[in-house]
């Protein structure tokens, strides 16, 4: 478990703040037009769409094993 935990952090951190960095120092783009954290504001929304979608899979009223415990 404490696996899990350490190399859910990394992703995280990972994810979430040193490529989306990295990335607006290395990519070449007009700062001016579109401000400092491009690349991190492009990261968040990105992982924060797909968790919409996966929790739209996951949680529908049709799925069988969520039905079974929320659904009575």
């Amino acid at each position: 478990m404490l696996g899990f935990i350490i190399i859910g952090g990394i992703l995280g951190i990972l994810g979430f703040w040193l490529v989306p960095i990295a990335l607006s120092v290395l990519v070449p783009y007009n700062k001016e037009v579109f401000g400092s954290s491009l690349f991190l504001f492009i990261a968040w929304i990105f992982i924060n769409v797909h968790r919409y979608f996966l929790d739209n899979v996951m949680w529908r009223r049709g799925n069988p094993e969520v039905s079974k415990y929320l659904f009575r």
